[in-house]
């Protein structure tokens, strides 16, 4: 056998066996956060988890027991930001959403947010039910079935009636889809939850700029834009200031 395919034979082997390694890795990370949190070393179990989003791995049971830790430790900022990253894989999951909101719950300092119209806040549920996935397809099934209605509209008068109505109602679905998929992922990376104890929002971002309103720990912001180490935040009632990149992070 000659140098160059020992050397080739070698390289294969440790392209086969590095994802072998990390996933070892990782799993035994992930038992490790288990085991520390049965023992109720709850940052000591976060820490092992954290590991595993490190190495680029994240699940449902990842989110939840990273949340769960946090809580425990009493970090609600960090629970409730993991739990936020779980539900965006299945936003169903009824244990997950009742942690969700009971952390919330305990959250200092509660902000109602902006009034608005009844119908927007029967869409904002409607949207919070399902992934950008499964919406992505729904959209996708909708604009098929209008497809086959404008055929059936064009090709078979006898049904034109009955048709014009399914496709109205087919064509709003679409419509309120396609906004709602739009939006959620505009929100990408701009939803963000305070975790810090408590952030000072100011007027302009350096610490010199006047004071506006404080931020507590657990609440979730708009993150509008950044620059320099700060950040440019929207609160739920819609007032807007600056906070130090440190104190938030994005869901």
């Amino acid at each position: 056998m000659t140098i160059f395919k020992r050397i080739s034979l070698t390289l294969c082997g440790l392209l086969i066996a590095v994802p072998c390694f990390a996933q070892e890795s990782v799993q035994a990370a992930f038992t490790k956060g288990n085991g520390y949190y049965e023992k109720g070393e709850f940052l000591k179990a976060a820490g092992e988890y954290e590991k595993v989003l490190e190495e680029g791995y994240e699940s449902l049971p990842l989110y939840y027991n990273l949340g769960n830790s946090y809580f425990k430790a009493d970090e609600k900022g960090k629970a409730i930001l993991n739990y936020a990253r779980a539900l965006r894989l299945d936003p169903r999951d009824a244990d997950l959403k009742s942690n969700y909101r009971f952390v919330k719950d305990t959250v200092a300092g509660g902000i109602q947010p902006e009034g608005r119209f009844w119908m927007a806040g029967l869409v904002k549920s409607y949207s919070d039910e399902f992934t950008v996935n499964e919406l992505l397809w729904m959209t996708t099934a909708l604009y098929i079935l209008l497809i086959a209605l404008l055929f059936v509209l064009v090709t078979v008068p006898d049904l034109y009636r009955k048709a014009v109505t399914v496709f109205v109602i087919v064509a709003a679905l679409f419509v309120i889809n396609s906004g709602i998929v739009w939006q959620k992922v505009r929100s990408a990376g701009r939803e963000a939850v305070v975790i810090a104890s408590e952030a000072e929002s100011r007027y302009a971002p350096f610490e010199t700029a006047t004071a506006y309103f404080r931020l507590h720990e657990g609440m979730e912001v708009d993150v509008l834009t950044a620059k320099g180490g700060w950040a440019k935040i929207k609160r739920a009632d819609g007032k807007i200031g600056w906070v130090p990149e440190k104190d938030i992070e994005t869901i």
